[in-house]
């Protein structure tokens, strides 16, 4: 695209008494480049289970499992939930599957695991932020003074 006549364009349109010529006026001044996604073969894909075979906490319609962190009926407190991870870790293992609502959510306690799922996730990751945690972290800065959670 010839970029010499867009000064010229954009004067005629903002001296323009005509607001429909304004309107109309639309220009790309950046060009986008497509990331180029570097993944490495690991054996240990070849062999992974589906994400519904990952062992999750109970679940509940509707609700999933957020039953778990409720009152009176659930077994984790939010305001202890280091205890709630150790305690997934140690029923569920090192990859746990929870459903709270329509969120899907993996935890996963190994690192090693951690650095593949990281280089396989595709090009545009969602990684949500772990609310509970953020503000114990929030709550108890005296513990935490590294940068954050990941």
């Amino acid at each position: 695209m010839p970029y010499h006549n867009i000064g010229k364009i954009l004067r005629k349109c903002y001296n323009s008494t005509n607001l429909n010529q304004l309107s109309m006026l639309t220009i790309r001044c950046m060009a986008t480049v497509t990331a180029d996604v570097k993944r490495y073969e690991d054996p240990q894909l070849a062999n992974a289970k589906p994400f519904e075979e990952i062992p999750s906490i109970p679940t509940i319609p509707i609700i999933g499992s957020a039953w778990v962190y409720m009152p009176v009926i659930g077994r984790y407190s939010l305001q202890k939930q280091h205890i709630a991870d150790r305690h997934k870790y140690a029923v569920y293992g090192e990859i746990v599957r929870e459903k709270i609502g329509h969120l899907n959510f993996v935890h996963c306690y190994n690192p090693e695991a951690m650095e593949v799922l990281f280089k396989h996730e595709g090009q545009y990751p969602n990684r949500g932020e772990f609310s509970t945690l953020k503000a114990y972290r929030k709550y108890r800065k005296e513990w935490y003074k590294t940068t954050g959670v990941m």
